[in-house]
């Protein structure tokens, strides 16, 4: 086989090699705004706090630029994620288009806190339809955000319900941003390829010592 297909088998299998990665790391699940910078009831100004595109109040909330107008409780440039977050005295939530999938690993993720001193004790739930398939709880700090992390392993009773995520104060007020959901299929006999996968630039150090020395 001369250099030319050396190359050419070697870059397959890295192309392949990096569509796997893709795979095993998980898929993002669409979200309508994450991150509470949409709003289509009205702009944002100076003591306005529009409902946030995508989700669902119940209670008081909608979205708040921190950023612009943090009146005191937060300090500059606070937003975890561009400029505003989600803010609710009782509850956010978003039912997505994606449904629960047999087998997959579901890793949510964002960002929490509390304006000030204020109570911000939260709670954060994924469901499928309205299972409740994993939940966290606890308190922010004050006047910042924190990460918080949810993962779901098994929700096989629920497979083809679509999946919802419910954002909760249970204090006076909860602030909400950088909302992300992955989706992660199981594990299969892909992985040992990857684990490989370092041994490619030794392999393309061969092909050109093999091809220096052919010159010669």
């Amino acid at each position: 086989m001369d250099c030319k297909k050396i190359v050419l088998v070697l870059f397959t299998i890295l192309m392949i090699g990096q569509s796997q990665a893709s795979w095993c790391l998980g898929t993002p699940v669409p979200i309508v705004n994450p991150g509470f910078e949409s709003s289509s009831s009205s702009s944002i100004a100076p003591g306005v706090f529009p409902s946030a595109d995508g989700w669902t109040t119940v209670g008081q909330g909608g979205i708040w630029n921190v950023n612009a107008y943090p009146y005191g409780y937060y300090p500059a440039n606070a937003a975890p994620e561009g400029n505003s977050v989600g803010w609710t005295h009782g509850s956010m939530s978003q039912v997505l288009t994606t449904n629960l999938q047999s087998g997959n690993t579901y890793t949510l993720t964002g960002m929490v806190g509390a304006p000030g001193a204020i109570n911000g004790n939260y709670r954060v739930d994924l469901l499928a339809g309205s299972n409740v398939l994993a939940t966290t709880s606890g308190t922010p700090p004050p006047a910042s955000c924190a990460p918080f992390p949810l993962t779901c392993t098994d929700g096989s009773f629920y497979v083809g319900l679509p999946l919802t995520i419910h954002l909760v104060c249970q204090g006076t007020e909860t602030d909400f941003d950088k909302i992300s959901l992955i989706s992660s299929p199981p594990q299969s006999s892909s992985v040992p390829v990857m684990e490989g996968m370092w041994l490619l630039p030794a392999l393309l150090a061969g092909v050109g010592l093999f091809a220096r020395r052919r010159k010669e």
